[in-house]
């Protein structure tokens, strides 16, 4: 092998190096923004501005708008990582051995994740539908781990056999909607636990 060949393939070597560590930057750089967007709206509300987010995040204005074009697609971006994370926490959950008290517990994490991401959702109301469906991946996988979880607790007789994954899910959204949008919580929630008591079957 000749030494122009060693240089040229230790170059090559050298430059994928490179890019993957640039990859590798951008990756948390953008992990980074997106936790600190997340915080900035929530504690702040969706007025926040992009130069707040980015002091949260501490990198620049320029940074944050290669990663997140529009506050749009950083909205899109937090309901997907949100979902994310609750897919992976409703997984969790199904692996439980007692599936009727596993099947509750979805059911309250659900509620109390569903006001902050309708928050996000609303806002992408006006924005072009593949940010929306993008916002939205991922919810076929929560909502079939809940409906595997609802058949296996009606199996076992802790739920009653009469109710399908339609109705919990609308019931939820319902609940979710009342809370985001009303002024009593302890109202909602205190509904919201009569509601779950009535999806259990009392065979007392």
């Amino acid at each position: 092998m000749s030494k122009a060949t060693e240089y040229d393939r230790s170059d090559e070597q050298s430059h994928l190096r490179q890019d993957h560590r640039q990859r590798s930057d951008a990756r948390r750089n953008r992990q980074k923004i997106l936790e600190a967007a997340e915080r900035v709206f929530i504690s702040q509300g969706l007025s926040a501005s992009v130069s707040e987010i980015a002091q949260s995040a501490q990198t620049g204005i320029g940074t944050v708008y290669r990663h997140f074009p529009t506050k749009e697609a950083l909205y899109s971006a937090i309901v997907q990582l949100r979902v994310y994370r609750l897919a992976k926490e409703v997984s969790a959950l199904s692996t439980q051995s007692d599936k009727g008290e596993a099947f509750f517990r979805v059911l309250r994490r659900l509620y109390d994740e569903g006001e902050v991401k309708l928050v996000f959702l609303n806002a992408l109301r006006d924005s072009n539908p593949e940010l929306q469906r993008s916002a939205l991946s991922g919810h076929r996988e929560i909502e079939t781990a809940v409906e595997d979880l609802l058949r296996a607790a009606q199996g076992i007789g802790r739920v009653r056999p009469d109710i399908g994954i339609r109705e919990v899910m609308a019931v939820l959204g319902g609940f979710v909607y009342a809370r985001a949008t009303g002024t009593n919580n302890a109202d909602s929630d205190r509904v919201f636990a009569l509601m779950l008591d009535a999806f259990r079957l009392h065979n007392e």
